[in-house]
């Protein structure tokens, strides 16, 4: 299973690769004109190029450019045999001989590299050294190539080709997974682009950023950025790549769409491709297997992917349907078939050079036994005419003898051509025999990795066994933590007052309290208590949030309530002040020990009799309506527990407001206004509430009782945060007086 699992990520890292091969078909890199020119080649020679550079399929292409590639050095022009060597390399791509492709590309490179002169036509030998390190899994120097392409563009002002090495770039991370990475690439790619105006590298981009959406499952973007690539091309009147880009769309959203829809488009899209242009058809029989795998209708998708006219296009299109329909069993066997079908292709390559050099021995064989006969039956002829005339045999001799000595010559070149021949197919043989025993050595290898991997498979197995014993040790330590913490929220949540209850005709009109902890227990809390003629109320945030956090609530609440039963009664800045020593001294901040633990918290002080309340707040901001007219009472800069010696020094302010009937108080923590949400109000985006959200909501439901208005604030919460996730305790007391 281990060597199966290297093997399926291989295929999808190949199916990405091929996704990016069918749009390099589609899309034109550069126009061979252009090229010819950065290569410095003028009239027949150029002419002879650009039509090698169109036709790079074409095997006698290899041959050619060698050719041009010799002329190049007889002419000592650099351009010349660059140009040669570029057309062999190509052709190779072209014929899938990848491994010669790659190392005729590398001559290329380090033959024009150094030359400034033909930094243009570097850059295109670049993208298409790109294309071949990415089809042999060369990562790693196809992202050195992208890199140089963008360096010898920047030097030569090349906008289109800086846009192009982003690309590039993106198309490498692509095939290696990386996809978030690829995505950005793409992007810089198309800032470039519509920044000058290059609509073939603004297409190119914006249909690869849909293929990385559609890996990331982000269909709206997707579909936005195929709707982009489509508005460019209708512009440029580019009807073509308007109808392909249409079934792009369509293979992205095949699952939402009619089969009738979709081959709408592809037979639109086909028909506008010549009969004789081969490689077009392949593409969109391509996409129609596509489409109906990711549809999952295997048998239709095998059916268009056989229908590739190119035999090794036709089987990778094969596999790639496998792959997409999850059949990882079938694309790891149908890898190895093509294995041994591409191993069998050498091989009847190789029998096929035996058997013409077999059939050339053979025939200098007979020339050589017809010359011998033809001079053994004049020998022949010449001795029976020198019985009739001896004048004329005298003649015949000397002339036979001349022609003997020519055919003997002609004998002799031919015995040492064959023994050229024959020395041509020993080596020939010879080579034969040490590829076999490479091969076998390389088999060697191969099992002996099999056996390595085998053992790492067990390996991994055992340490499997012993991740799933930990796992099962950390859940059951989760849910006992999950429980016990569950339990403490119980007792906190019976510790809170019910506020309810100072509810009277000699205590305030109504109240309502919200409390939504950020994990299950909280570090906000509310506390009230009836002292005298007067009713104290508190709304406070401590430092942190769950265990911790709760456990500086219970000390806070311990803490005021000790306050209360101790002291006199105190105005509400001195409560806050007693509070902040005995916090102190509670957590040893008094002894300079290091701990930033503390709270922000508001208290009111109300005497019903006189109908006065005093306010006062640590940090956060108190609202009082009267009269209808919404005040905000903003707190004193300093936290409870505060060690800053700076900020210490400023005292609590007591404020005192004479307060009617219907008057309505309310206090909260920042859990609320720091919360992040509001998608549906700001167009899909995520904003933080703030302050002037808080008061705008506190506005909004002044026409409703305090507690209706309790209810409509905590769904407002609720509606605001949605999918958000939540980032504080959130904590709130109204108060109607």
């Amino acid at each position: 299973m281990f060597v199966k699992a290297n093997k399926i990520r291989e295929y999808m890292t190949r199916y990405i690769a091929i996704a990016i091969w069918l749009l390099f078909v589609l899309q034109m890199v550069v126009s061979a004109a252009s090229l010819s020119e950065d290569f410095k080649l003028q009239g027949e020679t150029a002419r002879v190029f650009e039509e090698m550079i169109r036709s790079p399929y074409n095997p006698e292409n290899i041959e050619r450019g060698d050719s041009l590639c010799r002329e190049g050095r007889r002419h000592q022009d650099v351009g010349e045999m660059g140009a040669g060597l570029f057309v062999k390399a190509n052709a190779y791509r072209g014929v899938g001989e990848l491994e010669k492709s790659d190392s005729t590309f590398t001559i290329v490179e380090e033959l024009i590299g150094a030359k400034e002169e033909y930094e243009g036509a570097l850059g295109i030998v670049y993208t298409y050294y790109i294309s071949v390190k990415i089809s042999i899994d060369d990562y790693k120097d196809a992202e050195r190539l992208a890199s140089k392409l963008i360096e010898t563009a920047q030097k030569t002002g090349n906008t289109e080709m800086i846009a192009a090495g982003y690309y590039n770039l993106g198309a490498i991370y692509q095939a290696t997974q990386n996809i978030a990475t690829g995505l950005q690439m793409h992007k810089k790619a198309v800032d470039i682009a519509e920044a000058n105006g290059h609509k073939r590298e603004m297409v190119n981009g914006y249909l690869q950023m849909a293929y990385c959406y559609e890996w990331l499952e982000e269909k709206e973007e997707c579909e936005r950025a195929i709707d982009r690539a489509i508005e460019i091309c209708t512009q440029a009147n580019a009807q073509t790549y308007v109808n392909a880009l249409l079934a792009h769309k369509l293979s992205f959203k095949c699952l939402e769409i009619s089969d009738k829809e979709y081959i709408e488009t592809f037979e639109r899209l086909r028909n506008e491709c010549s009969i004789e242009d081969i490689v077009g058809q392949d593409a969109y029989w391509w996409m129609l297997a596509n489409y109906y795998a990711a549809k999952g209708d295997r048998a239709r998708a095998l059916e268009y992917a056989d229908s590739i006219e190119d035999e090794t296009n036709r089987k990778w299109a094969r596999q790639c349907v496998y792959i997409r329909l999850k059949d990882w069993e079938s694309a790891y066997k149908f890898g190895e078939m093509m294995v041994e079908w591409q191993d069998s292709v050498k091989a009847i390559t190789q029998s096929e050079t035996m058997a013409e050099k077999d059939a050339e021995l053979n025939n200098v064989k007979l020339r050589l036994e017809k010359a011998e006969l033809e001079t053994h039956n004049r020998i022949i002829l010449f001795g029976s005419l020198g019985a009739i005339v001896l004048l004329i045999v005298g003649v015949v001799i000397v002339n036979g003898i001349a022609k003997r000595r020519r055919l003997q010559e002609q004998k002799r070149l031919l015995e040492e051509e064959v023994k050229r021949k024959t020395a041509e197919l020993v080596k020939k043989n010879k080579e034969l025999e040490d590829q076999k025993e490479e091969i076998a050595t390389q088999n060697v290898k191969l099992e002996r990795q099999n056996v390595e991997l085998e053992a790492q498979k067990e390996e991994i197995e055992v340490q499997n066994e012993q991740l799933e014993k930990q796992n099962d040790i950390i859940s059951q330590i989760n849910k006992d933590l999950t429980d016990s913490i569950n339990y403490a929220s119980t007792i906190q949540a019976s510790i809170l007052p019910d506020l309810r209850t100072y509810v009277h005709e000699g205590g305030i009109a109504g109240v309502f309290t919200i409390l939504i902890p950020y994990k299950i227990v909280s570090g906000d809390f509310y506390w009230a208590r009836e002292q005298g003629d007067c009713q104290i109320f508190v709304c406070a945030d401590c430092t942190g949030h769950g265990v911790p956090g709760a456990l500086m609530s219970m000390i806070g609440s311990t803490l005021l309530t000790d306050i209360s039963n101790v002291e006199q009664m105190l105005r509400a800045g001195q409560i806050l002040e007693e509070l902040d020593k005995r916090l102190k001294y509670q957590l040893s901040q008094s002894n300079g020990k290091d701990s930033k633990d503390g709270m922000d918290i508001s208290i009111a002080v109300y005497k019903p009799e006189t109908r006065s309340l005093q306010i006062a707040s640590a940090r956060r901001p108190v609202y009082i309506r009267q009269g209808g007219e919404l005040r905000e009472i903003k707190g004193t800069k300093r936290s409870i527990g505060e060690r800053d010696i700076v900020i210490c020094t400023a005292e609590f302010e007591t404020v005192e407001v004479s307060v009617s009937k219907g008057d309505t108080l309310y206090m909260c923590s920042d859990g609320i206004a720091d919360q992040f949400g509001g998608k549906e109000q700001n167009g899909g985006v995520e904003k933080r509430l703030k302050n002037s959200g808080v008061r705008q909501w506190i506005e909004d439901v002044k026409g409703l009782s305090i507690e209706e208005q309790g209810i409509e604030i905590h769904s407002r919460i609720v509606g605001w945060k949605k999918d958000s996730e939540q980032v504080d305790d959130i904590s709130m007391v109204g108060i109607e007086f």
